[in-house]
C-alpha cells in the first residue's frame, strides 16, 4: 500500500511583502509627485492666463472709453472747466493718486459708449462725465454722479500720463502728470492747458487676485516694475503675478483742436 502524498501550499515570504510594498509606495510617490506638478503647472498658466485676460480686455474697456472724450463739445464748452473734453482735477475729476495710489481720470461726451452702455445726449443737454478709477482692485466707470460699476477684476494700478501739445498741431511734445497740467492751467498765460491733451499714456498694474502661485514660483528677489511715472516693487515672495500693461490713447474727438487750425 502506497502513502498518501501531501502538497503544500506555500505562501508570501515577509522579504517578498516588503518588496512589494516598497515598490507600492514607490508608485505612489511617483504619481504623487506628477499630480503635485502638474497642479503647479496648471495654477501658473491659469494665473498667467487670468492676468493677460484682465490687463487686455481693461485697456480695451480704457481704449473705448477715453478715445471718446471731446464727442458733442464745442470750442465754447471746451473752455469751460465745467464742460470740458477731460475734467481738471477736482473732487469729482481727474485725480493724480500720491505714491502708491491710482490715478483716476474723469472724461465728457455727449455720444458714445460707456460703463457698458450707449449714449446719446441732445446738444442742449450737459455732457456725461465718466470716471475710470480702481477701487477694491478693480477698474470701476461711473457715469456723473451714479454709482461706481465694476468693468474689469485684478487691477492693481493706473497710472496716467497726458500728451501735452505745445505747438497746438495735434501732436503731445511732452507727457506730464495731472499734477502738472493743473499747475499750468493756473497760470494766466495757459488757461486753456486740459485743452491742449492730445492724448493718453496709460498704464495698469495686473495680478493674479483669483490664484495664489505655488511657493516654488514665486520670486526670489525683488522685482521692479516699470509704471508711467512710477516704478513699482514687487517684494520677493510675494504670492501673486504681476504684470505691467500700457498703452497710448489718442483723442480723436478733440473738436477744439481741430477748430484752432
Amino acid at each position: 500500500m502506497t502513502s498518501p502524498v501531501h502538497t503544500y501550499s506555500t505562501g508570501q515570504t515577509l522579504t517578498s511583502l516588503m518588496i512589494g510594498m516598497t515598490i507600492a509606495m514607490f508608485i505612489i510617490a511617483v504619481a504623487g509627485r506628477v499630480y503635485l506638478q502638474s497642479k503647479r503647472t496648471f495654477i501658473a498658466r491659469a494665473a498667467l492666463s487670468s492676468v493677460n485676460e484682465n490687463g487686455r480686455f481693461a485697456l480695451q474697456e480704457l481704449r473705448r472709453t477715453l478715445s471718446m472724450a471731446g464727442m458733442g463739445i464745442d470750442a465754447r464748452e471746451a473752455g469751460n472747466r465745467a464742460s470740458s473734453a477731460i475734467a481738471p482735477v477736482g473732487r469729482s475729476g481727474t485725480v493724480e493718486g500720491a505714491g502708491l495710489k491710482s490715478d483716476a481720470i474723469a472724461v465728457r461726451y455727449r455720444r458714445g459708449t460707456t460703463c457698458s452702455r450707449y449714449i446719446d445726449r441732445k446738444n442742449t443737454d450737459a455732457p456725461a462725465t465718466i470716471n475710470l478709477l480702481i477701487r477694491d482692485n478693480q477698474l470701476k466707470c461711473r457715469l456723473d454722479t451714479g454709482r461706481s460699476q465694476p468693468l474689469v477684476s485684478g487691477i492693481k494700478m493706473m497710472k496716467i500720463l497726458y500728451g501735452f501739445d505745445d505747438t497746438n498741431d495735434g501732436y503731445a511734445n511732452r507727457y506730464l502728470t495731472a499734477k502738472e497740467i493743473e499747475k499750468i492751467a493756473i497760470t494766466a498765460s495757459q488757461s486753456t492747458a486740459w485743452q491742449r491733451i492730445v492724448s493718453f499714456h496709460v498704464g495698469l498694474l495686473v495680478f493674479s487676485s483669483n490664484y495664489s502661485l505655488p511657493v516654488e514660483m514665486r520670486a526670489k528677489t525683488d522685482t521692479l516694475l516699470q509704471l508711467p511715472g512710477l516704478e513699482y516693487t514687487v517684494l520677493a515672495g510675494d504670492k501673486y503675478l504681476y504684470k505691467v500693461f500700457s498703452t497710448t490713447i489718442y483723442l480723436r474727438n478733440l473738436n477744439t483742436v481741430l477748430q484752432a487750425q
